[in-house]
């Protein structure tokens, strides 16, 4: 009858398993991106704990977010660039004698200033080489620049204070979700450990019975009535047979599920079946004394 025990081991958690996942694919994230960045050396062996890889994670974003960024800023210059040289490209067509002309009479400082003014309009974004335009637009982009950056720099503080703001929600769950699975955990001990005792009890009891009964078994006295004793032998069989049943039923309680409320509905079903086993198992008791 000693499979009828249920185990004492701690149940596991599904809240724990979900948090142990999630920073296995964290740690998995962080590793690909540290490889990537010190790509082709070894990346530097360092302590793995939760701090750890939760700053990781915040340098991970924020140098993504930077990479983005340079990323569009290098496009559009690309960009840019590719749209003066199409202008430039469907205009040089009829002046081609008169630049080449021009480009052939200068020095090589006239050649070298000619082609850093160039520059220059193409990097303001202007086509025309007077100095007061060309000084407005470098005013403009003063400007721009000083605008983009208040930009950049009022979505930098945006996303610091969103990552703040996830990781103490992160830590609330986490809190939260502990709180529940202790609780959790307490209260199915306690059931688990008292349906350990109800069952160690009615298979201490169920085997003085059958004991009980191979000893009346031993003393019966061949009469008239063998009759009667092979049908309460019958019914010791059919008893036995129950028993066996309530085993592999008990052992269907190995392991019980996690959640709180399918627990109790399990538990409550078994108190039930238990009870009807007993009282079948005190009538065929009686039955036989009598």
């Amino acid at each position: 009858m000693s499979n009828l025990s249920l185990p004492n081991a701690p149940l596991l958690s599904p809240t724990k398993a979900r948090r142990d996942a999630a920073e296995a694919r964290d740690w998995a994230y962080v590793s690909s991106w540290l490889a990537k960045k010190y790509s082709p050396c070894p990346v530097p062996k360092f302590e793995r704990n939760g701090e750890t890889l939760r700053t990781l994670l915040e340098l991970a974003a924020v140098n993504e977010a930077a990479d983005w960024e340079a990323d569009l800023v290098h496009k559009a210059e690309e960009e840019e660039l590719r749209t003066y040289e199409n202008i430039f490209q469907t205009r040089q067509g009829p002046h081609r004698d008169v630049v080449e002309a021009l480009e052939g009479g200068l020095d090589e400082r006239g050649s070298n200033a000619l082609h850093d003014l160039a520059e220059a309009s193409v990097v303001l974004g202007t086509l025309s080489t007077d100095p007061a335009m060309m000084g407005k637009r470098i005013i403009e982009l003063s400007h721009e620049k000083f605008e983009m950056n208040e930009q950049l720099r009022r979505v930098n503080d945006l996303q610091s204070q969103l990552i703040r703001e996830m990781e103490s929600m992160r830590l609330d769950v986490e809190n939260i979700e502990s709180q529940v699975d202790e609780v959790a955990q307490e209260d199915m001990e306690q059931r688990t450990a008292q349906l350990n005792r109800e069952t160690k009890q009615f298979s201490t009891k169920l085997d003085q019975y059958i004991e009980r009964i191979a000893s009346l078994e031993k003393f019966a006295i061949v009469s008239p009535s063998i009759a009667e004793v092979k049908e309460q032998e019958q019914r010791v069989k059919k008893g036995q047979a129950r028993v066996k049943a309530l085993d592999r039923k008990i052992a269907e309680f190995h392991g019980l599920p996690p959640d709180l409320e399918i627990a109790k509905m399990e538990y409550s079903r078994a108190r039930g079946v238990l009870q009807r086993l007993r009282r079948r198992r005190d009538e065929l008791f009686e039955g036989m004394v009598s």
